[in-house]
């Protein structure tokens, strides 16, 4: 990622996250950081599956009708692929 203020200025690796419903395939959720791969940016994802998409695409400049976007719920189940959210707890720093 570069800088808005100068593009020559490199800022960081950005961290993708990504909630999909596996049944649909339908992007319930996103996140995008600068800090490493952690449980923290896991947390973030799933906590944006429960935002009004609307809203939260209007925070970025971008205009969307309520039905381009129908995702705002937490999942019944969780899958991860063996990355921060496998194992039977959390350890914090």
């Amino acid at each position: 990622m570069v800088s808005e203020y100068r593009r020559e200025w490199i800022i960081g690796r950005p961290i993708i996250y990504i909630v999909i419903d596996v049944f649909s395939r339908y992007i319930a959720g996103i996140y995008n950081g600068l800090e490493g791969p952690s449980w923290i940016g896991a947390m973030m994802a799933l906590a944006n599956t429960t935002t009004d998409k609307v809203n939260f695409c209007a925070q970025y400049g971008i205009n969307i009708d309520p039905e381009d976007w129908l995702s705002s719920h937490l999942p019944q189940k969780l899958t991860a692929d063996r990355g921060e959210l496998e194992g039977t707890s959390v350890k914090r720093k």
